[in-house]
């Protein structure tokens, strides 16, 4: 890859040969060093079997590195990128499972709507509000095996549900990191081996990495004996997962879990913004961490504006005001987004703004009837199915069905289905699948069964449970109001055409985006931060707003709105304006 398009410090990254942590500013380039330092590291393996591994946080993030890899020639057999539950997946616990108690007569990967599914059956079993304990169950498992949670009625629940689990021989999204991290603690050979495959991995938005997640790589790391390298990339300002368990570790802490030094260093230009946005914006900062405006608006004033006297009653007139406004300056449609601090309000708001302006598209493919169901397997046939087969698009429906295709050896034990099933051979299958039905779910259905059909593959009992799952979580979101999700094929499969008009998102949606335009509102107490933080004894609601607001604001390139609406409380009351954002002092342009 040409280095040409790399200042010194991103350079000096990319071809850094020693363990990493890297403090990356927003639109300081993330992204493009990690992708020239994967071409990089590639370029000095030292085997044919040797593989660049990049654990990213969300699945799109890893296909935005793989299509510019893709775009710069970088052989794809080379390296892998995804996020850690699909490395610990195809790279532990199916190839080990059968050394492992709990796997070793096979298993079935669930998802978020079974695991829910399966938690309210318990709850409605034992007389709990099942609603009530979705929204609070800590179910994470530390490295040591016990539960998170200490609650004793949530713990009960919790013992019934891992029992549920291991007699159905099924796997949650936290028994694969745990099942993945007992494999390599009871066999220390699994590491050694995997270091020997792999001379390095990049951890993207590590502070995102849960505790679990890091002693997962510790473990390679310390097992590996030095045949492994580390280069964790991230930003601490931007950790807004803290809920989920993210912990952005500092380098002493990192040092510790790898038994060895490792060097930090930052890259403090940005690319994006003005610098009178990046200077709002560290207001927000708990870092010190300078970050100087090197793009080509570095040096414009840009705008910046706060408004606290609208009602929320008002707010769609408001945002289709601006929306318009900055149209008719030529700016593009998806250089324009508006931000929330919760998915909840993304919801209500863009079937509102598509009524008011009809003629303007509008982007929220961020929720949608299978939002949570990314992970199942037929979320991944569908994501082929929809997808218009193109030249650009070619490579990746390749990786796809390589994907599946494991899958399908997995489930069916069959390792034959490698040799009779090509990846090409289930792209033509897939190309060649139609259906008249208008309604979703039983187009999904016909199209399901005709792929089944086309490779002579029968019933199987892990297959069944990801269609009644995904069909179930499908269902469940059409059906609730608050989604305001349309049931027909059509709407359904806008879902997965490249993006196109004004985005609308919540901040954790949009986490490595930029935009001409941000346009926030919500940002009122209860909502940014949330209730649940403020009351949470375990979350700084303090460090969370301040961080929500930092990924908000550091979006935009020249023009940040700020809305914090009034009625946003119960009986339509007004809530305070969200603290950290109302005592900052700044000279905020008028309102447009």
């Amino acid at each position: 890859m040409k280095f040409s398009d790399l200042n010194d410090e991103q350079k000096a990254a990319v071809k850094c040969q020693d363990n990493l942590l890297l403090t990356a500013c927003p639109g300081s380039g993330k992204t493009r060093v990690i992708t020239h330092k994967v071409a990089w590291e590639i370029d000095n393996l030292s085997s044919p079997k040797q593989k660049v591994i990049a654990l990213t946080f969300t699945i799109r993030a890893a296909e935005e590195i793989e299509r510019r890899l893709e775009k710069e020639n970088v052989d794809p057999s080379r390296f892998w990128i995804g996020n850690i539950h699909a490395f610990c997946l195809n790279w532990i616990l199916r190839q080990y499972s059968s050394f492992y108690e709990k796997t070793k007569k096979g298993f079935t990967v669930i998802d978020s709507v079974k695991s829910d599914e399966i938690l309210g059956d318990i709850c409605d079993r034992l007389g709990f509000d099942k609603k009530k304990v979705l929204w609070n169950l800590e179910r994470r498992i530390k490295p040591d095996g016990t539960f998170l949670e200490l609650k004793p009625d949530m713990l009960q629940i919790l013992k019934e549900y891992a029992t549920h689990l291991e007699q159905n021989r099924f796997v949650d999204f936290d028994r694969l990191l745990f099942y993945s991290f007992d494999l390599l603690c009871k066999y220390p050979k699994i590491g050694t081996t995997l270091s020997s495959i792999i001379p390095v991995i990049l951890v993207d938005e590590y502070q995102d990495t849960q505790e679990l997640q890091y002693q997962i790589i510790f473990q390679i790391f310390r097992q590996g004996k030095g045949k492994t390298r580390v280069c964790f990339v991230g930003d601490p300002d931007q950790a807004i997962y803290g809920s989920l368990g993210g912990v952005a570790k500092t380098k002493s802490e990192l040092e510790q879990g790898l038994g060895c030094e490792i060097l930090q260093d930052s890259l403090p230009g940005n690319y994006r913004s003005t610098q009178r946005v990046i200077d709002f914006y560290r207001n927000f900062q708990n870092q010190d961490l300078k970050i100087v405006a090197r793009g080509e608006y570095a040096n414009e004033p840009g705008y910046i504006a706060l408004n606290d006297a609208i009602h929320r009653d008002e707010l769609v007139d408001r945002l289709k005001y601006l929306i318009e406004g900055y149209l008719e300056k030529g700016i593009k449609e998806n250089e324009i987004c508006v931000l929330v601090p919760q998915w909840y309000l993304v919801m209500g708001i863009a079937g509102q703004l598509r009524q008011a302006m009809p003629e303007i598209p509008i982007d929220a493919t961020g929720v949608g009837p299978m939002s949570a169901n990314r992970d199942n397997f037929f979320y991944k046939l569908t994501r082929i199915l929809m997808t218009e087969p193109s030249p650009r698009v070619y490579s990746l429906r390749i990786k796809w069905a390589k994907e599946l295709i494991g899958e399908l050896i997995h489930y069916y034990a069959d390792p034959s289905l490698q040799e009779n099933i090509s990846p090409r051979d289930f792209l033509k299958t897939c190309n060649n699948i139609h259906s008249e039905e208008s309604d979703l779910v039983d187009y999904l259905n016909h199209c399901f069964k005709q792929f089944f059909e086309g490779f002579g593959l029968g019933a199987n009992p892990g297959i069944e449970t990801n269609l009644s799952s995904y069909i179930s979580g499908i269902n469940k979101r059409i059906k609730d109001d608050g989604y305001a999700l349309s049931s027909d094929v059509e709407t359904f499969r806008n879902f997965f055409k490249e993006a196109r008009g004004v985005v609308i998102s919540s901040c954790h949606g949009v986490k490595g985006e930029e935009f001409e335009v941000v346009i926030a509102f919500g940002l009122v107490f209860g909502h940014l931060p949330h209730w649940g933080a403020f009351y949470s004894k375990e979350i700084d609601h303090d460090d969370t707003a301040k961080k929500l607001l930092y990924v908000i604001c550091s979006r935009a390139k020249r023009y940040l709105h700020l809305i914090s609406e009034r009625g946003r409380g119960k009986k339509d009351e007004d809530l305070e304006t969200t603290h950290q954002l109302a005592e900052i002092t700044f000279d905020y342009d008028d309102l447009l």
